[in-house]
């Protein structure tokens, strides 16, 4: 078998190698394929392989299709920690749901700037992460006594739109949907409010109707919804109440993006 420079597949090994979460040794899957950080190779069946993530050679294709099914089994049999670091290695949610992990294991997993609450459920590998923290504590949805055209949409997938068409419409500054379009943020600026129903999975999933990982504090947040001239949908992460308020209220602001 050939020798390869270093890759993608290296890193993902010494990403997804945590010792407090391996019964075996550490560097070893089931004495199938061995990593040395010290040189950063991999090690199958006593063969050392440098670089297989962009193989040109059927040879090489097959090997790299050995390893990555090597690492993405057995990562994926560790759960969601296992699957964070599949994620963390550069690997697609597609890859891994492909290869059998369930949809809810990526639920609070950090992806792509932000934290996993929502996945598409035809398994398409796409989802919704949210900012970990809030943009604002009190910030208004703006344009009270004025119609956003478009922005009224309330299932998930329409926060993005709503998002474009409030800052199309409305040219007053801060507001709770420029904010988030203004994001840049762990090296992404696609940010958006999110809908009605996103603000309300983001409650359910990551936020105080689960586990809270996405640390919400027990106040209002604004969607990106709006109901007339004057209101708009917020939703209460205290009760979980969702609720039409007047434009002009400060709430608090959490950005969202797509993947």
């Amino acid at each position: 078998m050939k020798r390869y420079t270093k890759s993608g597949v290296v890193i993902f090994c010494v990403l997804l190698i945590n010792p407090s979460l391996w019964a075996q040794n550490p560097l070893e899957v089931a004495g199938e394929l061995t990593i040395n950080p010290a040189n950063s190779a991999i090690n199958v069946h006593g063969n050392s392989i440098q670089n297989v993530a962009d193989p040109e050679l059927s040879q090489d294709a097959a090997t790299k299709a050995y390893v990555d099914h090597v690492l993405l089994t057995f990562g994926i049999s560790m759960g969601p920690s296992g699957i964070q670091g599949l994620l963390n290695a550069g690997y697609s949610p597609l890859s891994i749901i492909d290869k059998g992990a369930p949809l809810s294991d990526f639920i609070g997993l950090i992806h792509e700037g932000g934290i996993i609450f929502y996945m598409n459920p035809s398994g398409d590998g796409s989802g919704l992460v949210a900012a970990s923290s809030n943009q604002s504590g009190a910030a208004s949805w703006g344009c009270h006594g004025s119609p956003i055209s478009g922005a009224d949409g309330t299932d998930i997938g329409t926060g993005n739109q709503n998002t474009l068409d409030m800052e199309i419409g409305c040219t007053d500054t801060g507001t709770a949907a420029d904010i988030c379009a203004n994001l840049s943020l762990n090296g992404f600026d696609d940010w958006f409010l999110p809908s009605k129903d996103e603000l309300n999975e983001m409650y359910l999933k990551i936020g105080p109707g689960a586990t809270n990982v996405g640390n919400f504090s027990p106040t209002y947040y604004w969607s990106s919804s709006e109901v007339d001239n004057n209101l708009a949908w917020d939703q209460d992460f205290y009760f979980a109440s969702q609720e039409n308020n007047n434009k002009y209220s400060p709430h608090a602001v959490r950005a969202i993006r797509a993947f």
